[in-house]
């Protein structure tokens, strides 16, 4: 069955980008008790922004002015937003901050809800 394989590969995929995520989580928060926050987020960024950058100049080709200025400017704001997290975990516990700074992704989900919007059979 096609279709079952597609979903065994997209749970796989997902509970890998958790173990990821939660792993980066816990190693940065530890970092942080032992670097300072800004100095984390610096070279996480710049090998993020390397690592990332090597593989959409690779595939999509030299970008357009406009789109690097609105990269530049994401970039900044989740800078600001991991430093301000990394400092977070440095002063309080990981297993507190962590889901915390996590449940911002329902943010959108909520905005959309007060405004009447319905999720899909797939949201």
């Amino acid at each position: 069955m096609p279709g079952s394989c597609a979903l065994v590969v997209a749970a796989l995929l997902a509970l890998t980008a958790s173990i990821a995520y939660g792993s980066s989580d816990l190693a940065a928060g530890l970092a942080a008790r032992l670097a300072r926050p800004i100095a984390i987020a610096f070279w996480g960024h710049l090998a993020g922004t390397l690592a990332v950058g090597a593989i959409a100049w690779t595939v999509a080709g030299r970008p357009p002015l406009g789109g690097l200025a609105f990269g530049l400017l994401a970039g900044a704001v989740a800078a600001i937003g991991l430093v301000l997290f990394y400092g977070a975990m440095a002063r309080g516990s990981v297993s507190i901050v962590a889901p915390l700074a996590a449940s911002g992704a329902v943010v959108p989900v909520a905005v959309g809800l007060a405004r009447g919007e319905v999720p899909g059979a797939l949201g």
